[in-house]
Protein backbone atom coordinates (compact mmCIF):
# COMPACT_ATOMS: atom_id res chain seq x y z
CA UNK A 1 0.00 0.00 0.00
CA UNK A 2 2.98 2.34 1.00
CA UNK A 3 4.01 1.78 -2.73
CA UNK A 4 1.08 2.91 -4.16
CA UNK A 5 0.26 5.88 -2.34
CA UNK A 6 3.89 7.08 -3.55
CA UNK A 7 3.38 5.73 -7.05
CA UNK A 8 0.28 8.29 -7.08
CA UNK A 9 -1.73 5.80 -7.89
CA UNK A 10 -5.70 6.89 -8.49
CA UNK A 11 -8.82 6.53 -6.24
CA UNK A 12 -8.16 3.95 -3.63
CA UNK A 13 -4.91 3.19 -4.05
CA UNK A 14 -3.70 2.57 -0.62
CA UNK A 15 -6.84 -0.30 -0.87
CA UNK A 16 -5.85 -1.71 -4.25
CA UNK A 17 -2.06 -2.28 -4.13
CA UNK A 18 -2.15 -5.42 -1.98
CA UNK A 19 -2.34 -8.22 -4.89
CA UNK A 20 -2.62 -11.92 -3.76
CA UNK A 21 0.45 -12.25 -5.87
CA UNK A 22 2.67 -10.56 -3.64
CA UNK A 23 4.75 -12.93 -0.91
CA UNK A 24 3.82 -12.50 2.74
CA UNK A 25 7.00 -10.50 3.66
CA UNK A 26 6.43 -8.29 0.66
CA UNK A 27 2.46 -7.85 2.33
CA UNK A 28 3.56 -7.35 5.90
CA UNK A 29 6.09 -4.25 4.53
CA UNK A 30 3.35 -2.81 2.57
CA UNK A 31 0.57 -2.79 5.68
CA UNK A 32 2.96 -1.67 7.97
CA UNK A 33 3.76 1.35 5.32
CA UNK A 34 0.32 1.75 5.16
CA UNK A 35 0.27 2.28 9.42
CA UNK A 36 3.28 4.34 9.61
CA UNK A 37 1.99 6.49 6.49
CA UNK A 38 -1.12 7.12 8.08
CA UNK A 39 1.03 8.24 11.82
CA UNK A 40 3.45 10.65 9.75
CA UNK A 41 0.14 12.29 8.18
CA UNK A 42 -0.78 12.83 11.81
CA UNK A 43 2.48 13.84 12.93
CA UNK A 44 2.56 16.82 10.06
CA UNK A 45 -0.43 17.57 10.86
CA UNK A 46 0.49 19.12 14.57
CA UNK A 47 -0.90 15.65 16.01
CA UNK A 48 0.46 15.30 19.74
CA UNK A 49 3.59 12.45 19.85
CA UNK A 50 3.15 11.64 23.25
CA UNK A 51 -0.58 11.15 22.56
CA UNK A 52 -0.32 8.47 19.55
CA UNK A 53 2.90 6.93 21.40
CA UNK A 54 0.56 6.40 24.46
CA UNK A 55 -2.31 5.17 22.44
CA UNK A 56 0.14 2.67 20.71
CA UNK A 57 1.91 1.54 24.06
CA UNK A 58 -1.53 0.06 25.56
CA UNK A 59 -1.65 -3.73 25.33
CA UNK A 60 1.98 -3.65 23.96
CA UNK A 61 4.58 -3.58 26.50
CA UNK A 62 4.36 -3.98 30.09
CA UNK A 63 4.09 -0.96 32.29
CA UNK A 64 7.79 -1.26 34.24
CA UNK A 65 9.42 -1.59 30.28
CA UNK A 66 9.90 1.54 29.56
CA UNK A 67 11.31 0.63 25.95
CA UNK A 68 9.78 -1.47 23.47
CA UNK A 69 11.63 -4.60 22.38
CA UNK A 70 13.45 -4.14 19.14
CA UNK A 71 12.72 -5.74 15.75
CA UNK A 72 15.07 -8.94 15.57
CA UNK A 73 16.19 -10.39 12.32
CA UNK A 74 13.71 -13.41 12.03
CA UNK A 75 10.23 -13.41 12.43
CA UNK A 76 8.99 -10.97 14.21
CA UNK A 77 6.74 -11.05 16.97
CA UNK A 78 2.90 -10.71 16.53
CA UNK A 79 2.66 -7.17 17.53
CA UNK A 80 5.57 -6.10 15.63
CA UNK A 81 3.74 -3.61 13.26
CA UNK A 82 2.68 -1.31 17.08
CA UNK A 83 6.20 -1.68 18.12
CA UNK A 84 7.62 -0.29 14.90
CA UNK A 85 5.00 2.67 15.28
CA UNK A 86 6.26 3.66 18.63
CA UNK A 87 9.80 3.01 17.54
CA UNK A 88 8.50 5.43 14.25
CA UNK A 89 7.22 8.22 16.81
CA UNK A 90 10.37 7.85 19.05
CA UNK A 91 13.09 8.54 15.77
CA UNK A 92 13.66 11.84 14.36
CA UNK A 93 11.41 13.56 11.84
CA UNK A 94 9.12 9.92 12.01
CA UNK A 95 12.03 8.14 10.04
CA UNK A 96 11.75 4.14 10.28
CA UNK A 97 15.29 2.93 11.06
CA UNK A 98 14.06 -0.38 11.96
CA UNK A 99 11.60 -1.27 8.99
CA UNK A 100 15.01 0.31 6.89
CA UNK A 101 17.13 -2.24 8.48
CA UNK A 102 15.04 -5.29 8.74
CA UNK A 103 13.72 -5.14 5.11
CA UNK A 104 16.94 -3.29 3.52
CA UNK A 105 16.85 -6.23 1.16
CA UNK A 106 13.44 -4.86 -0.02
CA UNK A 107 14.64 -2.45 -0.70
CA UNK A 108 17.80 -2.30 -2.39
CA UNK A 109 17.11 -5.97 -3.99
CA UNK A 110 18.25 -6.54 -7.31
CA UNK A 111 15.53 -7.63 -8.72
CA UNK A 112 14.57 -7.35 -12.71
CA UNK A 113 11.99 -5.32 -13.14
CA UNK A 114 9.13 -7.19 -15.14
CA UNK A 115 5.80 -6.48 -15.85
CA UNK A 116 5.16 -10.04 -13.75
CA UNK A 117 7.10 -8.63 -10.88
CA UNK A 118 4.21 -7.64 -8.50
CA UNK A 119 6.49 -5.06 -7.46
CA UNK A 120 7.77 -3.67 -10.09
CA UNK A 121 7.78 0.05 -9.90
CA UNK A 122 7.02 0.53 -6.34
CA UNK A 123 10.70 -0.56 -4.97
CA UNK A 124 11.97 2.90 -6.24
CA UNK A 125 9.13 4.27 -3.99
CA UNK A 126 10.07 2.20 -1.25
CA UNK A 127 13.44 3.22 -0.74
CA UNK A 128 12.61 7.03 -1.07
CA UNK A 129 9.90 6.81 1.87
CA UNK A 130 13.01 4.44 3.94
CA UNK A 131 15.64 8.04 2.74
CA UNK A 132 12.98 9.84 4.37
CA UNK A 133 11.08 11.31 0.62
CA UNK A 134 7.79 14.06 1.51
CA UNK A 135 4.28 12.58 1.64
CA UNK A 136 2.85 13.02 -1.11
CA UNK A 137 -0.42 15.47 -0.73
CA UNK A 138 -3.74 13.41 0.06
CA UNK A 139 -5.64 16.32 -2.05
CA UNK A 140 -4.96 17.06 -5.55
CA UNK A 141 -7.16 19.22 -7.95
CA UNK A 142 -9.38 17.23 -9.70
CA UNK A 143 -8.77 16.68 -14.04
CA UNK A 144 -11.77 18.03 -16.17
CA UNK A 145 -14.17 15.27 -16.76
CA UNK A 146 -13.37 13.50 -20.37
CA UNK A 147 -15.73 12.32 -23.06
CA UNK A 148 -15.13 9.10 -22.46
CA UNK A 149 -16.13 8.86 -18.79
CA UNK A 150 -18.83 11.31 -19.72
CA UNK A 151 -20.63 8.92 -22.08
CA UNK A 152 -19.98 5.93 -19.66
CA UNK A 153 -20.86 6.98 -16.21
CA UNK A 154 -23.86 5.10 -14.90
CA UNK A 155 -26.34 6.86 -12.42
CA UNK A 156 -26.92 3.56 -10.78
CA UNK A 157 -23.99 0.68 -9.59
CA UNK A 158 -24.59 -2.69 -10.17
CA UNK A 159 -27.87 -4.21 -9.09
CA UNK A 160 -27.77 -7.47 -7.49
CA UNK A 161 -30.95 -8.42 -6.20
CA UNK A 162 -33.97 -6.42 -8.27
CA UNK A 163 -36.17 -2.95 -6.08
CA UNK A 164 -34.29 -4.95 -3.36
CA UNK A 165 -29.78 -5.02 -3.62
CA UNK A 166 -27.35 -2.48 -5.31
CA UNK A 167 -23.15 -2.68 -4.83
CA UNK A 168 -23.35 -0.26 -2.59
CA UNK A 169 -23.67 0.18 1.44
CA UNK A 170 -27.18 -0.75 3.22
CA UNK A 171 -28.85 -1.46 6.35
CA UNK A 172 -31.35 -3.99 7.57
CA UNK A 173 -33.36 -3.13 10.69
CA UNK A 174 -35.58 -5.08 12.85
CA UNK A 175 -36.33 -5.78 16.72
CA UNK A 176 -34.25 -9.18 18.29
CA UNK A 177 -35.81 -11.89 17.69
CA UNK A 178 -37.72 -11.39 14.67
CA UNK A 179 -34.88 -13.72 12.42
CA UNK A 180 -33.39 -11.13 10.41
CA UNK A 181 -29.69 -13.65 10.62
CA UNK A 182 -31.71 -16.28 9.06
CA UNK A 183 -33.80 -14.25 6.20
CA UNK A 184 -30.37 -12.55 5.86
CA UNK A 185 -28.93 -16.56 4.91
CA UNK A 186 -32.32 -17.42 3.27
CA UNK A 187 -31.74 -14.63 0.71
CA UNK A 188 -28.13 -15.29 0.10
CA UNK A 189 -28.85 -18.83 -0.76
CA UNK A 190 -31.24 -17.00 -3.69
CA UNK A 191 -28.32 -15.08 -4.45
CA UNK A 192 -25.59 -17.35 -4.77
CA UNK A 193 -28.03 -20.07 -6.92
CA UNK A 194 -29.38 -16.89 -9.00
CA UNK A 195 -32.68 -17.83 -7.82
CA UNK A 196 -35.56 -15.04 -7.66
CA UNK A 197 -36.16 -13.80 -4.79
CA UNK A 198 -39.62 -13.11 -2.92
CA UNK A 199 -40.19 -12.68 -6.76
CA UNK A 200 -37.38 -10.17 -7.23
CA UNK A 201 -34.51 -11.42 -9.67
CA UNK A 202 -31.17 -11.70 -8.73
CA UNK A 203 -29.40 -9.61 -11.53
CA UNK A 204 -25.81 -10.63 -10.11
CA UNK A 205 -25.41 -14.21 -8.63
CA UNK A 206 -22.57 -14.51 -6.82
CA UNK A 207 -20.76 -15.67 -3.22
CA UNK A 208 -21.94 -14.16 -0.29
CA UNK A 209 -19.70 -13.52 2.84
CA UNK A 210 -21.37 -13.26 6.03
CA UNK A 211 -18.91 -11.79 9.02
CA UNK A 212 -20.55 -12.72 12.23
CA UNK A 213 -20.12 -11.36 15.81
CA UNK A 214 -22.80 -13.10 17.52
CA UNK A 215 -23.99 -16.27 16.54
CA UNK A 216 -21.02 -18.98 16.04
CA UNK A 217 -20.14 -20.68 12.43
CA UNK A 218 -21.66 -23.57 13.93
CA UNK A 219 -25.30 -22.31 14.51
CA UNK A 220 -25.14 -20.54 10.97
CA UNK A 221 -23.85 -23.39 9.12
CA UNK A 222 -26.57 -25.80 10.33
CA UNK A 223 -29.47 -23.08 9.98
CA UNK A 224 -27.86 -22.83 6.41
CA UNK A 225 -28.59 -26.73 5.89
CA UNK A 226 -31.72 -26.95 7.48
CA UNK A 227 -32.78 -23.18 4.90
CA UNK A 228 -31.73 -25.98 1.73
CA UNK A 229 -33.43 -29.29 3.41
CA UNK A 230 -36.51 -27.04 3.07
CA UNK A 231 -35.81 -25.52 -0.14
CA UNK A 232 -35.45 -29.45 -1.04
CA UNK A 233 -32.59 -28.19 -3.24
CA UNK A 234 -30.51 -31.24 -5.13
CA UNK A 235 -27.24 -32.04 -4.32
CA UNK A 236 -25.33 -30.10 -6.44
CA UNK A 237 -26.91 -26.58 -5.31
CA UNK A 238 -26.33 -27.59 -2.08
CA UNK A 239 -22.51 -27.86 -3.22
CA UNK A 240 -22.93 -24.22 -4.81
CA UNK A 241 -24.32 -23.14 -1.47
CA UNK A 242 -21.76 -24.66 0.70
CA UNK A 243 -19.53 -23.43 -1.66
CA UNK A 244 -20.72 -20.16 -1.92
CA UNK A 245 -22.09 -18.71 1.19
CA UNK A 246 -18.69 -18.06 3.14
CA UNK A 247 -19.08 -17.32 6.74
CA UNK A 248 -16.35 -15.40 9.31
CA UNK A 249 -16.93 -16.59 12.76
CA UNK A 250 -15.66 -13.45 15.11
CA UNK A 251 -18.09 -13.81 17.93
CA UNK A 252 -14.81 -15.14 20.33
CA UNK A 253 -12.15 -12.74 18.41
CA UNK A 254 -11.48 -9.02 17.87
CA UNK A 255 -14.37 -7.83 15.71
CA UNK A 256 -13.84 -4.16 14.98
CA UNK A 257 -13.76 -2.29 12.03
CA UNK A 258 -13.16 1.49 13.26
CA UNK A 259 -11.29 2.55 16.05
CA UNK A 260 -10.68 5.92 17.82
CA UNK A 261 -8.05 7.16 16.70
CA UNK A 262 -6.93 11.46 18.25
CA UNK A 263 -10.43 11.42 19.12
CA UNK A 264 -11.63 10.59 15.93
CA UNK A 265 -14.07 7.83 14.77
CA UNK A 266 -12.73 6.19 11.94
CA UNK A 267 -11.48 2.94 10.13
CA UNK A 268 -9.11 0.37 11.27
CA UNK A 269 -6.74 -1.79 10.06
CA UNK A 270 -9.16 -4.75 9.73
CA UNK A 271 -10.84 -3.60 6.80
CA UNK A 272 -7.95 -3.52 4.30
CA UNK A 273 -7.27 -7.10 5.97
CA UNK A 274 -10.85 -8.31 4.71
CA UNK A 275 -10.70 -6.68 1.75
CA UNK A 276 -7.13 -8.38 0.92
CA UNK A 277 -8.72 -11.49 1.94
CA UNK A 278 -11.62 -11.50 -0.46
CA UNK A 279 -9.39 -10.23 -3.43
CA UNK A 280 -9.05 -13.86 -4.83
CA UNK A 281 -12.92 -14.58 -4.10
CA UNK A 282 -14.84 -11.49 -4.21
CA UNK A 283 -17.95 -11.90 -3.37
CA UNK A 284 -20.98 -9.84 -4.54
CA UNK A 285 -22.29 -9.26 -1.04
CA UNK A 286 -20.63 -8.62 2.62
CA UNK A 287 -22.49 -8.35 5.67
CA UNK A 288 -22.21 -7.84 9.19
CA UNK A 289 -24.33 -8.84 11.95
CA UNK A 290 -24.41 -7.37 13.95
CA UNK A 291 -23.47 -3.94 13.39
CA UNK A 292 -23.13 -2.96 17.34
CA UNK A 293 -20.15 -5.51 17.59
CA UNK A 294 -18.61 -3.68 14.73
CA UNK A 295 -18.14 -0.39 15.77
CA UNK A 296 -16.96 1.44 18.85
CA UNK A 297 -20.21 1.64 20.63
CA UNK A 298 -22.55 4.54 21.23
CA UNK A 299 -20.62 7.27 23.27
CA UNK A 300 -20.31 8.86 20.20
CA UNK A 301 -23.61 7.60 18.71
CA UNK A 302 -23.82 9.30 14.93
CA UNK A 303 -19.75 9.37 14.84
CA UNK A 304 -19.64 5.62 15.03
CA UNK A 305 -22.20 4.87 12.64
CA UNK A 306 -20.63 7.12 10.25
CA UNK A 307 -17.19 5.37 10.42
CA UNK A 308 -18.89 2.30 9.83
CA UNK A 309 -20.64 3.09 6.77
CA UNK A 310 -17.26 4.54 5.64
CA UNK A 311 -15.84 1.15 6.65
CA UNK A 312 -18.44 -0.43 4.23
CA UNK A 313 -17.65 2.21 1.20
CA UNK A 314 -13.98 1.25 1.45
CA UNK A 315 -15.22 -2.59 0.84
CA UNK A 316 -17.75 -1.56 -1.55
CA UNK A 317 -14.90 0.38 -3.44
CA UNK A 318 -12.36 -2.18 -3.62
CA UNK A 319 -14.51 -5.21 -3.93
CA UNK A 320 -17.43 -3.44 -6.08
CA UNK A 321 -19.77 -5.16 -4.19
CA UNK A 322 -23.17 -4.81 -1.55
CA UNK A 323 -22.52 -4.42 2.20
CA UNK A 324 -25.00 -4.82 4.08
CA UNK A 325 -24.99 -4.06 7.71
CA UNK A 326 -27.36 -6.24 10.71
CA UNK A 327 -28.95 -3.18 13.05
CA UNK A 328 -31.07 -3.74 15.95
CA UNK A 329 -34.11 -1.08 15.81
CA UNK A 330 -34.90 1.28 18.61
CA UNK A 331 -36.96 0.28 21.56
CA UNK A 332 -40.09 3.15 20.66
CA UNK A 333 -39.68 1.80 17.32
CA UNK A 334 -40.09 -1.88 18.21
CA UNK A 335 -42.58 -1.19 20.70
CA UNK A 336 -44.51 1.00 17.80
CA UNK A 337 -43.81 -1.39 14.99
CA UNK A 338 -42.43 1.91 12.88
CA UNK A 339 -40.85 0.92 9.35
CA UNK A 340 -39.20 4.48 8.53
CA UNK A 341 -35.84 4.69 7.54
CA UNK A 342 -34.89 6.25 11.22
CA UNK A 343 -36.72 3.19 12.58
CA UNK A 344 -32.62 1.52 13.59
CA UNK A 345 -31.56 1.99 16.99
CA UNK A 346 -28.69 4.86 17.75
CA UNK A 347 -28.73 7.88 15.72
CA UNK A 348 -29.79 9.19 11.99
CA UNK A 349 -25.95 8.33 10.74
CA UNK A 350 -26.57 4.92 9.49
CA UNK A 351 -29.78 5.64 7.47
CA UNK A 352 -28.40 9.19 6.07
CA UNK A 353 -25.33 7.23 4.99
CA UNK A 354 -27.02 4.13 3.67
CA UNK A 355 -28.05 3.82 0.25
CA UNK A 356 -30.57 0.89 0.98
CA UNK A 357 -32.48 0.88 4.02
CA UNK A 358 -34.58 -2.32 4.84
CA UNK A 359 -36.66 -2.70 8.12
CA UNK A 360 -38.30 -5.76 9.10
CA UNK A 361 -40.88 -5.97 11.74
CA UNK A 362 -43.21 -8.92 12.79
CA UNK A 363 -47.27 -8.54 12.38
CA UNK A 364 -50.11 -9.89 14.82
CA UNK A 365 -52.53 -12.38 12.78
CA UNK A 366 -54.98 -9.69 12.67
CA UNK A 367 -52.37 -7.73 11.52
CA UNK A 368 -50.89 -9.30 8.64
CA UNK A 369 -54.55 -10.15 7.76
CA UNK A 370 -55.75 -6.50 7.80
CA UNK A 371 -52.89 -5.72 5.36
CA UNK A 372 -52.86 -8.72 3.36
CA UNK A 373 -56.64 -10.42 3.56
CA UNK A 374 -54.84 -13.75 4.28
CA UNK A 375 -54.80 -15.56 7.71
CA UNK A 376 -51.89 -17.40 9.00
CA UNK A 377 -51.93 -21.01 9.43
CA UNK A 378 -50.08 -22.77 12.80
CA UNK A 379 -46.79 -22.70 12.68
CA UNK A 380 -46.90 -19.57 10.16
CA UNK A 381 -45.89 -15.66 11.42
CA UNK A 382 -46.03 -12.70 9.93
CA UNK A 383 -44.29 -10.39 8.66
CA UNK A 384 -43.27 -7.25 6.89
CA UNK A 385 -39.79 -6.12 5.20
CA UNK A 386 -40.16 -2.14 4.16
CA UNK A 387 -37.91 -0.76 1.73
CA UNK A 388 -38.04 2.88 2.94
CA UNK A 389 -35.32 4.13 1.14
CA UNK A 390 -33.93 2.83 -1.84
CA UNK A 391 -31.13 5.44 -3.63
CA UNK A 392 -31.57 3.51 -7.23
CA UNK A 393 -35.12 3.08 -7.87
CA UNK A 394 -38.55 4.79 -7.66
CA UNK A 395 -40.28 4.42 -3.63
CA UNK A 396 -41.19 0.67 -3.58
CA UNK A 397 -44.25 -1.27 -1.05
CA UNK A 398 -43.58 -3.34 1.39
CA UNK A 399 -43.08 -7.02 0.98
CA UNK A 400 -45.00 -9.13 3.66
CA UNK A 401 -43.63 -12.21 3.85
CA UNK A 402 -44.74 -15.40 5.76
CA UNK A 403 -42.03 -18.16 7.43
CA UNK A 404 -42.69 -21.10 8.68
CA UNK A 405 -39.84 -23.38 9.81
CA UNK A 406 -36.44 -21.98 7.86
CA UNK A 407 -38.38 -20.92 4.57
CA UNK A 408 -40.33 -17.09 3.89
CA UNK A 409 -42.36 -16.75 0.98
CA UNK A 410 -43.63 -13.12 0.02
CA UNK A 411 -47.34 -13.16 -0.17
CA UNK A 412 -49.37 -10.25 -2.54
CA UNK A 413 -51.65 -8.32 -0.54
CA UNK A 414 -55.44 -8.21 -1.35
CA UNK A 415 -56.78 -5.48 -3.76
CA UNK A 416 -57.26 -2.65 -1.45
CA UNK A 417 -59.59 0.38 -1.74
CA UNK A 418 -56.97 3.10 -0.10
CA UNK A 419 -59.77 5.55 -0.40
CA UNK A 420 -62.39 2.81 1.45
CA UNK A 421 -59.49 2.48 3.93
CA UNK A 422 -58.62 6.22 4.78
CA UNK A 423 -62.84 6.09 5.14
CA UNK A 424 -63.31 3.43 7.46
CA UNK A 425 -60.14 4.98 9.55
CA UNK A 426 -61.94 8.64 9.63
CA UNK A 427 -65.24 6.91 10.76
CA UNK A 428 -63.63 5.21 13.38
CA UNK A 429 -61.74 7.88 15.01
CA UNK A 430 -65.17 9.95 14.94
CA UNK A 431 -66.51 7.54 17.05
CA UNK A 432 -63.32 8.12 19.31
CA UNK A 433 -64.12 11.33 19.27
CA UNK A 434 -67.41 11.00 20.29
CA UNK A 435 -66.75 8.55 23.17
CA UNK A 436 -64.62 11.05 24.67
CA UNK A 437 -66.83 13.80 24.29
CA UNK A 438 -69.57 11.76 26.18
CA UNK A 439 -67.38 10.75 28.76
CA UNK A 440 -66.94 14.45 29.49
CA UNK A 441 -63.39 14.44 28.23
CA UNK A 442 -61.40 17.10 26.26
CA UNK A 443 -59.78 15.18 23.20
CA UNK A 444 -56.85 16.39 21.23
CA UNK A 445 -54.99 14.95 18.38
CA UNK A 446 -52.04 14.05 20.95
CA UNK A 447 -54.61 12.75 23.41
CA UNK A 448 -55.93 10.79 20.32
CA UNK A 449 -52.89 9.45 19.18
CA UNK A 450 -51.68 8.10 22.64
CA UNK A 451 -54.51 5.93 22.53
CA UNK A 452 -53.98 4.41 19.00
CA UNK A 453 -52.27 1.47 19.69
CA UNK A 454 -55.28 0.39 21.61
CA UNK A 455 -57.36 0.77 18.58
CA UNK A 456 -55.20 -1.13 15.82
CA UNK A 457 -54.35 2.17 14.65
CA UNK A 458 -51.08 3.89 13.83
CA UNK A 459 -49.97 7.37 14.39
CA UNK A 460 -50.17 8.67 10.74
CA UNK A 461 -53.74 6.90 10.55
CA UNK A 462 -54.80 9.00 13.30
CA UNK A 463 -53.33 12.01 11.44
CA UNK A 464 -54.31 11.16 8.45
CA UNK A 465 -58.17 10.53 9.71
CA UNK A 466 -57.76 14.26 11.64
CA UNK A 467 -57.12 16.18 8.46
CA UNK A 468 -59.43 14.52 6.19
CA UNK A 469 -62.07 14.90 9.50
CA UNK A 470 -61.34 19.07 9.37
CA UNK A 471 -61.83 18.96 5.59
CA UNK A 472 -64.49 17.53 5.44
CA UNK A 473 -65.91 19.45 8.56
CA UNK A 474 -66.85 17.15 10.17
CA UNK A 475 -65.04 17.69 13.30
CA UNK A 476 -63.49 21.35 14.32
CA UNK A 477 -61.40 23.14 16.87
CA UNK A 478 -63.58 24.22 19.95
CA UNK A 479 -62.59 25.87 23.21
CA UNK A 480 -62.98 24.15 26.07
CA UNK A 481 -64.76 26.13 29.15
CA UNK A 482 -61.90 27.70 31.64
CA UNK A 483 -61.36 25.62 34.32
CA UNK A 484 -62.06 27.51 37.99
CA UNK A 485 -58.67 28.65 39.39
CA UNK A 486 -55.53 28.65 36.89
CA UNK A 487 -54.94 27.48 33.84
CA UNK A 488 -55.26 29.15 30.16
CA UNK A 489 -56.86 28.67 27.21
CA UNK A 490 -57.95 25.01 26.20
CA UNK A 491 -58.53 23.84 22.33
CA UNK A 492 -59.91 20.37 21.58
CA UNK A 493 -61.90 18.29 19.01
CA UNK A 494 -65.30 18.41 18.76
CA UNK A 495 -67.55 17.06 16.12
CA UNK A 496 -68.67 19.74 13.86
CA UNK A 497 -72.77 20.70 15.02
CA UNK A 498 -73.14 18.76 17.74
CA UNK A 499 -74.98 20.00 21.00
CA UNK A 500 -74.60 19.62 24.64
CA UNK A 501 -75.86 21.28 27.75
CA UNK A 502 -74.14 21.73 30.86
CA UNK A 503 -70.81 23.63 29.27
CA UNK A 504 -69.84 20.02 28.67
CA UNK A 505 -67.69 19.41 25.85
CA UNK A 506 -69.87 21.06 22.18
CA UNK A 507 -72.10 22.85 24.44
CA UNK A 508 -72.50 26.71 24.68
CA UNK A 509 -69.12 27.68 25.16
CA UNK A 510 -68.00 26.12 22.14
CA UNK A 511 -70.41 28.01 20.14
Amino acid sequence: MLGAVLAGMADDHRLLAIDEALASRDRDLIRVGFDLNDIRVLLNRGADPQKLRASRYRGIVADDDPDPPPLEAGPPPANWRDIAMIECLDSPAGCLPPIESYYKDLAAQDRESTPADPLAGKREALAAFVAGAPIPAEFTYPAPIGADEWDRAELAPPCIVDRLLWADVGVRVAPGGNGKTTLEMFEAVHIVLGRPLFGLPVRRPGPVLIITAEDSRQILVARLREICQDLELTASEVAMVMNGVRIADLSAAPAKITCVLEDVVTVNHRVAEIIDACRPHPPVLVVFDPAISFGVGERRVNDAEQALVEAGRRIRAALGCAVKFIHHSGQVSAREKLIDQYAGRGGTAFADGCRMVHVLQSLTADEFARETGRTLDDGETGLILARPKLSYCPPQPPLFLVRRGYLFRAVEPAGRDPGAELAAVCNQVEQLIGEELRAGRYPTQRSLEGMAKSCNLTRDNIRDAVANLRAAGRIATMQAPRPEGRGGRHDYLGLFGARTANRAPNGKNAE
